[in-house]
Protein backbone atom coordinates (compact mmCIF):
# COMPACT_ATOMS: atom_id res chain seq x y z
CA UNK A 1 0.00 0.00 0.00
CA UNK A 2 0.79 3.71 -0.01
CA UNK A 3 2.38 3.41 -4.16
CA UNK A 4 0.38 6.73 -4.74
CA UNK A 5 3.36 8.64 -3.62
CA UNK A 6 5.15 7.79 -6.40
CA UNK A 7 2.21 9.24 -9.04
CA UNK A 8 2.04 12.54 -10.33
CA UNK A 9 1.17 15.37 -8.19
CA UNK A 10 -2.20 16.15 -9.68
CA UNK A 11 -3.39 12.31 -10.93
CA UNK A 12 -6.59 11.51 -9.96
CA UNK A 13 -5.48 8.64 -7.96
CA UNK A 14 -4.01 10.67 -5.21
CA UNK A 15 -7.37 12.07 -4.33
CA UNK A 16 -9.43 8.58 -4.74
CA UNK A 17 -10.44 7.44 -0.92
CA UNK A 18 -12.89 4.90 -2.32
CA UNK A 19 -10.77 2.63 -4.32
CA UNK A 20 -7.34 2.79 -2.11
CA UNK A 21 -7.26 3.42 2.00
CA UNK A 22 -9.74 5.75 2.45
CA UNK A 23 -7.38 8.41 2.57
CA UNK A 24 -5.93 10.95 -0.21
CA UNK A 25 -2.59 10.78 -0.39
CA UNK A 26 -1.16 14.36 -0.83
CA UNK A 27 2.75 14.05 0.06
CA UNK A 28 5.36 13.54 -2.91
CA UNK A 29 7.71 10.85 -3.33
CA UNK A 30 10.03 10.05 -0.39
CA UNK A 31 13.57 11.23 -1.63
CA UNK A 32 16.73 8.94 -1.54
CA UNK A 33 19.23 9.68 0.84
CA UNK A 34 22.77 9.78 -0.18
CA UNK A 35 25.65 8.42 2.31
CA UNK A 36 26.65 11.45 3.74
CA UNK A 37 22.94 12.72 5.11
CA UNK A 38 22.34 9.11 6.70
CA UNK A 39 26.42 9.65 8.39
CA UNK A 40 24.80 12.85 9.51
CA UNK A 41 21.62 11.41 10.84
CA UNK A 42 23.90 7.99 12.87
CA UNK A 43 26.47 11.18 14.10
CA UNK A 44 23.64 13.05 15.69
CA UNK A 45 24.68 13.86 19.64
CA UNK A 46 21.42 12.45 20.55
CA UNK A 47 21.29 9.24 18.19
CA UNK A 48 21.66 5.90 20.35
CA UNK A 49 21.22 2.90 19.20
CA UNK A 50 19.12 0.85 20.90
CA UNK A 51 19.11 -2.75 20.24
CA UNK A 52 15.79 -4.22 21.90
CA UNK A 53 13.70 -1.63 19.43
CA UNK A 54 15.02 -4.05 17.02
CA UNK A 55 11.23 -4.80 14.91
CA UNK A 56 9.17 -2.86 17.09
CA UNK A 57 6.85 -0.37 15.02
CA UNK A 58 6.00 3.12 15.61
CA UNK A 59 2.85 3.66 17.14
CA UNK A 60 0.27 4.78 14.34
CA UNK A 61 -1.14 8.15 15.34
CA UNK A 62 1.74 9.13 17.91
CA UNK A 63 4.37 12.44 17.08
CA UNK A 64 7.46 10.11 17.71
CA UNK A 65 9.92 10.80 15.19
CA UNK A 66 11.42 8.32 13.27
CA UNK A 67 14.46 6.93 14.75
CA UNK A 68 17.27 4.33 13.02
CA UNK A 69 16.71 1.04 15.16
CA UNK A 70 20.12 -0.51 14.09
CA UNK A 71 23.30 0.76 12.32
CA UNK A 72 24.37 -1.65 9.40
CA UNK A 73 27.82 -2.57 10.51
CA UNK A 74 29.00 -1.58 6.92
CA UNK A 75 28.65 1.37 7.38
CA UNK A 76 32.24 1.48 9.70
CA UNK A 77 33.72 1.09 6.24
CA UNK A 78 35.51 4.59 5.15
CA UNK A 79 34.18 4.10 1.60
CA UNK A 80 30.35 3.14 2.35
CA UNK A 81 29.13 6.29 2.60
CA UNK A 82 30.41 6.92 -0.64
CA UNK A 83 28.44 3.94 -2.55
CA UNK A 84 25.33 4.85 -4.95
CA UNK A 85 24.01 1.33 -4.37
CA UNK A 86 24.57 0.07 -1.02
CA UNK A 87 22.38 -2.79 -0.73
CA UNK A 88 20.78 -4.72 -4.08
CA UNK A 89 17.53 -6.18 -3.93
CA UNK A 90 17.89 -9.62 -5.53
CA UNK A 91 15.11 -10.05 -8.32
CA UNK A 92 15.08 -13.64 -7.79
CA UNK A 93 13.86 -14.30 -4.85
CA UNK A 94 11.19 -10.99 -4.94
CA UNK A 95 10.15 -12.11 -8.35
CA UNK A 96 9.21 -15.36 -6.58
CA UNK A 97 7.59 -14.13 -3.51
CA UNK A 98 5.36 -11.86 -5.46
CA UNK A 99 4.18 -14.81 -7.97
CA UNK A 100 3.49 -16.73 -4.54
CA UNK A 101 1.32 -13.93 -3.64
CA UNK A 102 -0.72 -14.07 -6.98
CA UNK A 103 -0.97 -17.74 -7.30
CA UNK A 104 -2.16 -18.68 -3.95
CA UNK A 105 -4.55 -15.32 -3.92
CA UNK A 106 -5.96 -16.30 -7.11
CA UNK A 107 -6.25 -20.40 -6.67
CA UNK A 108 -6.91 -19.62 -2.82
CA UNK A 109 -4.62 -21.48 -1.83
CA UNK A 110 -4.97 -22.78 1.85
CA UNK A 111 -1.98 -20.54 3.80
CA UNK A 112 -0.75 -19.24 0.67
CA UNK A 113 -3.78 -17.18 -0.12
CA UNK A 114 -3.85 -13.36 1.19
CA UNK A 115 -7.96 -13.10 1.01
CA UNK A 116 -8.89 -14.95 4.09
CA UNK A 117 -11.23 -14.51 6.50
CA UNK A 118 -8.94 -11.84 8.57
CA UNK A 119 -8.08 -9.60 5.55
CA UNK A 120 -12.07 -9.17 5.25
CA UNK A 121 -12.05 -8.38 8.50
CA UNK A 122 -9.32 -5.68 8.27
CA UNK A 123 -11.40 -4.20 4.80
CA UNK A 124 -14.60 -3.81 7.83
CA UNK A 125 -12.07 -2.37 10.14
CA UNK A 126 -10.92 -0.03 7.74
CA UNK A 127 -14.42 0.86 6.00
CA UNK A 128 -13.42 -0.57 2.84
CA UNK A 129 -14.89 -2.03 0.15
CA UNK A 130 -18.16 -3.15 2.00
CA UNK A 131 -19.19 -5.46 -0.76
CA UNK A 132 -16.88 -7.69 0.41
CA UNK A 133 -17.31 -7.37 4.37
CA UNK A 134 -17.87 -11.26 5.42
CA UNK A 135 -21.65 -11.88 6.27
CA UNK A 136 -23.09 -13.58 9.44
CA UNK A 137 -25.55 -16.06 7.88
CA UNK A 138 -25.66 -18.23 10.49
CA UNK A 139 -24.77 -18.30 14.27
CA UNK A 140 -21.51 -20.80 13.32
CA UNK A 141 -21.00 -19.69 10.03
CA UNK A 142 -19.72 -16.47 8.13
CA UNK A 143 -19.79 -16.21 4.04
CA UNK A 144 -17.38 -13.97 2.32
CA UNK A 145 -18.47 -12.78 -1.17
CA UNK A 146 -16.46 -13.71 -4.43
CA UNK A 147 -14.00 -10.69 -4.79
CA UNK A 148 -13.05 -9.77 -8.44
CA UNK A 149 -10.28 -12.12 -8.69
CA UNK A 150 -12.10 -14.97 -7.03
CA UNK A 151 -12.01 -18.28 -9.33
CA UNK A 152 -14.59 -20.63 -9.55
CA UNK A 153 -13.78 -24.85 -9.81
CA UNK A 154 -13.49 -24.97 -13.58
CA UNK A 155 -11.60 -21.68 -13.85
CA UNK A 156 -9.01 -22.81 -11.29
CA UNK A 157 -9.23 -26.01 -13.62
CA UNK A 158 -8.45 -24.01 -17.01
CA UNK A 159 -5.82 -22.14 -15.57
CA UNK A 160 -4.09 -25.10 -13.83
CA UNK A 161 -4.90 -27.55 -17.38
CA UNK A 162 -2.41 -25.25 -19.22
CA UNK A 163 0.16 -25.19 -17.14
CA UNK A 164 0.30 -28.80 -16.76
CA UNK A 165 -0.16 -29.54 -20.43
CA UNK A 166 3.01 -27.35 -21.40
CA UNK A 167 5.99 -28.80 -22.90
CA UNK A 168 8.82 -26.44 -23.47
CA UNK A 169 12.24 -27.46 -25.40
CA UNK A 170 15.04 -29.70 -23.34
CA UNK A 171 17.47 -27.56 -21.23
CA UNK A 172 14.64 -23.96 -21.49
CA UNK A 173 13.55 -24.98 -18.30
CA UNK A 174 12.16 -27.92 -15.55
CA UNK A 175 8.78 -29.67 -15.91
CA UNK A 176 6.56 -27.20 -14.46
CA UNK A 177 3.76 -29.63 -15.12
CA UNK A 178 4.92 -31.82 -12.14
CA UNK A 179 4.22 -28.97 -9.65
CA UNK A 180 0.76 -28.76 -11.02
CA UNK A 181 -2.26 -30.81 -9.00
CA UNK A 182 -5.27 -30.77 -10.76
CA UNK A 183 -7.42 -32.80 -8.12
CA UNK A 184 -6.42 -30.30 -5.60
CA UNK A 185 -6.32 -27.06 -7.60
CA UNK A 186 -3.56 -25.86 -6.09
CA UNK A 187 0.22 -25.54 -7.28
CA UNK A 188 3.33 -26.73 -5.27
CA UNK A 189 7.05 -27.00 -4.92
CA UNK A 190 7.63 -24.08 -7.32
CA UNK A 191 11.64 -23.75 -7.51
CA UNK A 192 12.87 -20.37 -7.96
CA UNK A 193 13.34 -20.75 -12.19
CA UNK A 194 10.36 -21.93 -12.39
CA UNK A 195 8.64 -19.21 -10.23
CA UNK A 196 10.99 -17.25 -13.22
CA UNK A 197 9.42 -18.93 -16.48
CA UNK A 198 5.85 -18.57 -14.83
CA UNK A 199 5.70 -15.08 -14.49
CA UNK A 200 7.52 -14.19 -17.06
CA UNK A 201 6.31 -16.91 -20.17
CA UNK A 202 3.29 -18.85 -19.10
CA UNK A 203 1.19 -16.71 -16.55
CA UNK A 204 -0.10 -14.67 -18.70
CA UNK A 205 -0.99 -17.29 -21.20
CA UNK A 206 -3.14 -19.27 -18.57
CA UNK A 207 -4.86 -15.84 -17.05
CA UNK A 208 -6.48 -15.70 -20.68
CA UNK A 209 -10.32 -15.36 -20.67
CA UNK A 210 -10.03 -16.56 -16.88
CA UNK A 211 -10.89 -13.03 -15.29
CA UNK A 212 -12.43 -9.62 -16.04
CA UNK A 213 -9.81 -7.78 -17.80
CA UNK A 214 -9.62 -4.68 -15.03
CA UNK A 215 -7.56 -7.81 -13.06
CA UNK A 216 -5.93 -9.72 -15.79
CA UNK A 217 -4.36 -6.43 -17.21
CA UNK A 218 -2.53 -5.39 -14.40
CA UNK A 219 -1.43 -8.91 -13.70
CA UNK A 220 0.11 -9.23 -17.23
CA UNK A 221 1.77 -5.99 -17.26
CA UNK A 222 3.27 -6.68 -13.95
CA UNK A 223 4.95 -10.25 -15.77
CA UNK A 224 6.19 -7.36 -19.06
CA UNK A 225 7.95 -5.16 -16.45
CA UNK A 226 9.88 -8.08 -14.75
CA UNK A 227 10.60 -9.67 -18.60
CA UNK A 228 12.31 -6.28 -19.27
CA UNK A 229 13.86 -5.33 -16.38
CA UNK A 230 15.45 -9.01 -16.99
CA UNK A 231 17.10 -8.07 -20.49
CA UNK A 232 20.41 -8.34 -20.98
CA UNK A 233 20.59 -5.04 -23.09
CA UNK A 234 18.77 -2.20 -21.10
CA UNK A 235 18.80 1.09 -22.63
CA UNK A 236 17.98 4.73 -20.21
CA UNK A 237 15.00 5.65 -22.16
CA UNK A 238 13.15 2.16 -21.48
CA UNK A 239 14.38 2.31 -17.36
CA UNK A 240 12.65 5.84 -17.45
CA UNK A 241 9.57 4.36 -18.94
CA UNK A 242 9.71 1.10 -16.83
CA UNK A 243 9.92 3.73 -13.67
CA UNK A 244 7.21 5.83 -14.59
CA UNK A 245 4.87 3.02 -15.19
CA UNK A 246 5.42 0.79 -12.65
CA UNK A 247 3.63 2.67 -9.73
CA UNK A 248 0.15 2.93 -11.89
CA UNK A 249 0.62 -0.80 -12.53
CA UNK A 250 1.03 -0.99 -8.23
CA UNK A 251 -1.43 1.15 -7.83
CA UNK A 252 -3.95 -1.23 -10.05
CA UNK A 253 -3.37 -3.99 -7.99
CA UNK A 254 -4.14 -1.87 -4.93
CA UNK A 255 -7.42 -1.33 -6.17
CA UNK A 256 -8.34 -5.06 -7.12
CA UNK A 257 -5.96 -6.85 -4.06
CA UNK A 258 -6.77 -6.52 -0.19
CA UNK A 259 -4.01 -4.85 1.87
CA UNK A 260 -2.40 -7.85 3.19
CA UNK A 261 -1.39 -8.84 -0.83
CA UNK A 262 1.36 -6.02 0.02
CA UNK A 263 4.06 -7.27 1.72
CA UNK A 264 7.57 -6.14 2.04
CA UNK A 265 8.01 -8.08 -1.77
CA UNK A 266 5.53 -6.61 -3.45
CA UNK A 267 6.68 -3.14 -2.51
CA UNK A 268 10.24 -3.15 -3.51
CA UNK A 269 9.40 -3.90 -6.98
CA UNK A 270 9.01 -0.12 -7.31
CA UNK A 271 12.61 0.54 -6.51
CA UNK A 272 13.95 -2.69 -9.00
CA UNK A 273 14.25 -0.08 -11.78
CA UNK A 274 16.58 2.41 -10.03
CA UNK A 275 18.89 -0.01 -8.88
CA UNK A 276 18.50 -1.38 -12.49
CA UNK A 277 20.05 2.29 -13.47
CA UNK A 278 22.93 1.80 -10.49
CA UNK A 279 23.82 -1.62 -11.00
CA UNK A 280 23.28 -2.11 -14.18
CA UNK A 281 21.52 -5.48 -15.86
CA UNK A 282 20.24 -7.74 -13.49
CA UNK A 283 21.70 -11.00 -14.87
CA UNK A 284 24.99 -9.71 -13.07
CA UNK A 285 23.34 -9.17 -9.73
CA UNK A 286 20.59 -11.87 -9.24
CA UNK A 287 21.32 -15.26 -6.90
CA UNK A 288 20.81 -17.78 -9.57
CA UNK A 289 24.40 -18.40 -9.96
CA UNK A 290 25.13 -18.06 -6.25
CA UNK A 291 23.00 -20.22 -5.29
CA UNK A 292 23.76 -23.20 -7.83
CA UNK A 293 27.28 -22.93 -6.37
CA UNK A 294 26.20 -22.85 -3.06
CA UNK A 295 24.42 -26.29 -4.11
CA UNK A 296 27.61 -27.24 -5.48
CA UNK A 297 29.47 -27.33 -2.40
CA UNK A 298 26.54 -28.47 -0.26
CA UNK A 299 26.50 -31.52 -2.10
CA UNK A 300 30.62 -32.18 -0.58
CA UNK A 301 29.47 -32.54 2.52
CA UNK A 302 30.23 -35.73 3.77
CA UNK A 303 30.29 -34.93 7.95
CA UNK A 304 27.86 -32.83 8.98
CA UNK A 305 29.86 -32.26 12.46
CA UNK A 306 32.31 -30.30 10.25
CA UNK A 307 30.84 -28.73 7.20
CA UNK A 308 33.41 -26.23 6.18
CA UNK A 309 35.53 -28.80 6.33
CA UNK A 310 33.83 -30.95 3.91
CA UNK A 311 33.28 -28.63 1.09
CA UNK A 312 37.00 -27.77 1.83
CA UNK A 313 37.96 -30.67 1.31
CA UNK A 314 35.70 -31.34 -1.80
CA UNK A 315 37.04 -27.94 -3.41
CA UNK A 316 40.51 -29.19 -3.53
CA UNK A 317 39.66 -32.95 -4.80
CA UNK A 318 37.66 -31.31 -7.73
CA UNK A 319 40.56 -28.57 -8.43
CA UNK A 320 43.25 -31.92 -8.51
CA UNK A 321 40.22 -33.56 -10.68
CA UNK A 322 40.01 -30.78 -13.12
CA UNK A 323 43.94 -30.67 -13.27
CA UNK A 324 44.96 -34.10 -13.96
CA UNK A 325 42.04 -34.86 -16.54
CA UNK A 326 43.65 -31.75 -18.92
CA UNK A 327 46.24 -34.75 -19.33
CA UNK A 328 44.48 -37.70 -19.52
CA UNK A 329 43.84 -39.35 -23.39
CA UNK A 330 41.04 -41.89 -24.55
CA UNK A 331 39.16 -41.60 -20.82
CA UNK A 332 36.28 -39.75 -20.63
CA UNK A 333 36.34 -37.16 -18.45
CA UNK A 334 34.06 -34.25 -17.46
CA UNK A 335 35.50 -32.29 -20.36
CA UNK A 336 35.78 -35.07 -23.23
CA UNK A 337 32.19 -36.61 -22.38
CA UNK A 338 29.13 -36.26 -25.12
CA UNK A 339 26.57 -34.49 -23.99
CA UNK A 340 23.33 -36.77 -23.00
CA UNK A 341 20.85 -37.69 -25.84
CA UNK A 342 18.22 -35.69 -26.60
CA UNK A 343 14.91 -37.00 -28.57
CA UNK A 344 15.52 -39.91 -30.84
CA UNK A 345 18.79 -39.32 -31.51
CA UNK A 346 21.32 -42.19 -31.41
CA UNK A 347 24.86 -41.49 -29.99
CA UNK A 348 26.23 -38.38 -29.04
CA UNK A 349 24.64 -35.31 -29.81
CA UNK A 350 26.55 -32.05 -31.06
CA UNK A 351 24.75 -28.59 -30.56
CA UNK A 352 25.66 -26.32 -33.60
CA UNK A 353 24.41 -22.66 -33.26
CA UNK A 354 23.92 -20.71 -36.53
CA UNK A 355 24.09 -17.24 -36.74
CA UNK A 356 21.51 -15.04 -39.33
CA UNK A 357 23.56 -15.24 -42.32
CA UNK A 358 23.70 -18.89 -41.87
CA UNK A 359 20.61 -19.36 -41.26
CA UNK A 360 19.06 -17.16 -44.34
CA UNK A 361 21.24 -18.91 -46.73
CA UNK A 362 20.30 -22.26 -45.62
CA UNK A 363 16.64 -21.00 -46.29
CA UNK A 364 17.51 -19.76 -49.71
CA UNK A 365 18.79 -22.99 -50.87
CA UNK A 366 16.12 -24.88 -49.91
CA UNK A 367 13.68 -22.59 -52.15
CA UNK A 368 15.48 -22.46 -54.88
CA UNK A 369 16.59 -26.34 -54.82
CA UNK A 370 13.49 -28.13 -53.88
CA UNK A 371 11.03 -29.32 -56.86
CA UNK A 372 7.79 -27.71 -54.49
CA UNK A 373 9.05 -24.09 -55.12
CA UNK A 374 9.37 -24.75 -59.04
CA UNK A 375 6.84 -22.85 -60.15
CA UNK A 376 6.93 -19.77 -57.90
CA UNK A 377 10.55 -19.76 -59.04
CA UNK A 378 9.18 -19.28 -62.63
CA UNK A 379 6.34 -16.91 -61.65
CA UNK A 380 9.55 -14.42 -59.78
CA UNK A 381 11.39 -14.76 -62.89
CA UNK A 382 8.68 -13.95 -64.97
CA UNK A 383 7.68 -11.04 -63.16
CA UNK A 384 11.67 -9.72 -63.08
CA UNK A 385 11.31 -9.96 -66.78
CA UNK A 386 8.38 -7.97 -67.38
CA UNK A 387 9.39 -5.19 -64.11
CA UNK A 388 12.93 -4.73 -65.30
CA UNK A 389 13.15 -0.86 -66.02
CA UNK A 390 16.27 -2.23 -68.51
CA UNK A 391 16.20 -2.93 -72.28
CA UNK A 392 18.14 -5.46 -72.35
CA UNK A 393 19.19 -7.40 -69.14
CA UNK A 394 21.39 -10.44 -69.82
CA UNK A 395 20.77 -13.61 -68.23
CA UNK A 396 23.06 -13.64 -65.95
CA UNK A 397 22.35 -10.20 -64.43
CA UNK A 398 18.44 -12.13 -63.93
CA UNK A 399 19.73 -14.95 -62.49
CA UNK A 400 21.42 -12.80 -59.77
CA UNK A 401 18.87 -10.72 -59.20
CA UNK A 402 16.11 -14.05 -59.10
CA UNK A 403 18.54 -15.37 -56.36
CA UNK A 404 18.98 -12.23 -53.96
CA UNK A 405 15.08 -11.46 -54.42
CA UNK A 406 13.63 -14.57 -54.36
CA UNK A 407 13.01 -15.29 -50.67
CA UNK A 408 11.56 -11.93 -50.10
CA UNK A 409 8.96 -11.58 -52.76
CA UNK A 410 7.87 -15.44 -52.12
CA UNK A 411 7.24 -14.13 -48.45
CA UNK A 412 5.06 -11.15 -49.52
CA UNK A 413 3.43 -13.20 -52.10
CA UNK A 414 2.33 -15.82 -49.99
CA UNK A 415 1.02 -12.99 -46.91
CA UNK A 416 -0.80 -11.13 -49.77
CA UNK A 417 -2.60 -13.49 -50.64
CA UNK A 418 -6.65 -14.51 -49.26
CA UNK A 419 -6.80 -17.23 -46.46
CA UNK A 420 -8.96 -19.72 -48.48
CA UNK A 421 -6.00 -20.14 -51.37
CA UNK A 422 -3.17 -20.07 -48.47
CA UNK A 423 -4.87 -22.77 -46.74
CA UNK A 424 -4.96 -24.51 -50.18
CA UNK A 425 -0.58 -24.61 -50.13
CA UNK A 426 -0.25 -26.48 -47.18
CA UNK A 427 1.56 -26.07 -43.99
CA UNK A 428 5.47 -26.74 -45.59
CA UNK A 429 5.00 -23.70 -48.08
CA UNK A 430 3.41 -21.33 -45.70
CA UNK A 431 5.94 -21.82 -42.85
CA UNK A 432 8.77 -21.55 -45.95
CA UNK A 433 7.26 -18.55 -46.36
CA UNK A 434 8.02 -16.86 -43.15
CA UNK A 435 11.59 -17.52 -43.40
CA UNK A 436 14.25 -19.00 -40.74
CA UNK A 437 12.57 -18.55 -37.04
CA UNK A 438 14.13 -18.72 -34.01
CA UNK A 439 13.31 -21.53 -31.28
CA UNK A 440 9.77 -21.77 -29.96
CA UNK A 441 7.22 -23.92 -28.25
CA UNK A 442 3.10 -24.04 -28.44
CA UNK A 443 1.11 -23.45 -25.53
CA UNK A 444 -2.32 -25.30 -26.63
CA UNK A 445 -5.20 -22.82 -24.60
CA UNK A 446 -7.66 -26.03 -22.76
CA UNK A 447 -10.61 -23.50 -23.36
CA UNK A 448 -10.48 -22.87 -26.90
CA UNK A 449 -8.62 -26.12 -28.74
CA UNK A 450 -8.06 -24.09 -32.51
CA UNK A 451 -5.83 -21.61 -30.42
CA UNK A 452 -2.58 -22.30 -29.61
CA UNK A 453 -0.13 -19.70 -28.47
CA UNK A 454 3.87 -19.06 -29.74
CA UNK A 455 6.28 -18.57 -27.11
CA UNK A 456 9.67 -17.51 -28.95
CA UNK A 457 12.46 -19.06 -26.76
CA UNK A 458 16.01 -17.08 -25.96
CA UNK A 459 19.05 -18.36 -23.82
CA UNK A 460 18.14 -18.47 -20.27
CA UNK A 461 16.98 -15.45 -18.45
CA UNK A 462 18.28 -13.67 -21.19
CA UNK A 463 15.97 -11.09 -23.22
CA UNK A 464 16.11 -8.22 -24.96
CA UNK A 465 13.88 -5.09 -23.41
CA UNK A 466 12.16 -2.38 -26.37
CA UNK A 467 10.78 -2.38 -29.57
CA UNK A 468 13.59 -1.63 -31.11
CA UNK A 469 14.86 -3.19 -35.21
CA UNK A 470 14.79 -6.73 -35.56
CA UNK A 471 16.67 -8.89 -37.88
CA UNK A 472 13.86 -11.85 -37.31
CA UNK A 473 10.75 -12.38 -39.50
CA UNK A 474 7.53 -12.52 -37.88
CA UNK A 475 6.66 -15.96 -36.62
CA UNK A 476 3.38 -14.98 -35.83
CA UNK A 477 1.90 -14.67 -40.00
CA UNK A 478 0.45 -17.85 -40.28
CA UNK A 479 -0.42 -18.56 -36.22
CA UNK A 480 -3.47 -18.85 -34.62
CA UNK A 481 -3.06 -16.99 -31.30
CA UNK A 482 -4.12 -14.05 -29.51
CA UNK A 483 -1.58 -11.66 -28.23
CA UNK A 484 -1.09 -12.01 -23.97
CA UNK A 485 2.07 -9.98 -24.21
CA UNK A 486 0.11 -6.59 -23.20
CA UNK A 487 2.77 -3.45 -23.69
CA UNK A 488 3.53 -1.04 -20.91
CA UNK A 489 1.91 1.88 -21.96
CA UNK A 490 2.57 5.58 -20.57
CA UNK A 491 -0.84 6.48 -20.14
CA UNK A 492 -3.68 4.81 -17.69
CA UNK A 493 -6.51 2.82 -19.29
CA UNK A 494 -9.89 4.96 -18.35
CA UNK A 495 -11.81 2.07 -19.23
CA UNK A 496 -10.48 0.00 -16.14
CA UNK A 497 -11.39 1.93 -13.53
CA UNK A 498 -15.28 1.40 -12.88
CA UNK A 499 -15.04 -1.77 -11.98
CA UNK A 500 -17.01 -4.27 -9.20
CA UNK A 501 -15.30 -5.47 -6.35
CA UNK A 502 -18.06 -8.49 -6.17
CA UNK A 503 -18.45 -11.22 -8.61
CA UNK A 504 -21.93 -12.08 -8.44
CA UNK A 505 -21.86 -14.95 -11.09
CA UNK A 506 -19.74 -17.17 -8.69
CA UNK A 507 -21.30 -18.06 -4.93
CA UNK A 508 -19.26 -16.85 -2.28
CA UNK A 509 -16.72 -18.51 0.60
CA UNK A 510 -18.98 -19.86 3.49
CA UNK A 511 -16.47 -20.86 6.70
CA UNK A 512 -17.13 -22.13 10.04
CA UNK A 513 -16.54 -19.88 12.95
CA UNK A 514 -16.44 -22.57 15.05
Amino acid sequence: MGHRRWLPMEHRFRKDKRAFDGTQELDPAPIVLNGEEIMSQLNTPGFVVDESRVGEKRRVGTNEPVKWKKQSIFFTLPYWKDNLLRHNLDVMHIEKNVLDNIIGTLLDMKGKTKDNYKARLDLEEMGLRGELHPVRTDPNKTLLPAACFTMSNKEKHDFLAVLANVKVPDGYASNVSRCVKLKERCIRGLKSHDSHILMQQLMPIALRRTLPNSVVKPLIELSSFFRDICSKTLRLEDLDRLEGRIPFILCDLERIFPPGFFTVMVHVVIHLVRECKLGGPVHYRWMYPIERCLHRYKLNVRNKAAPEGSIAEGYIIEELLTYCSRYLENVTTVHNRPPRSVDDSRGAVRTVELDDTTLKQAHRYILLNTEMFAPFRTMHIEALSQTSTRQRITGEELNKKHIEEFSDWYRDYVRDMDEICRNELGEKLKWHAVGPASQVYYVADERNPNWDVVVQTKPRDVYDVGQGESNEDNVYNYVECEPFDLQIQDTHDVRLDNFDWVRNDIEGIIINNS
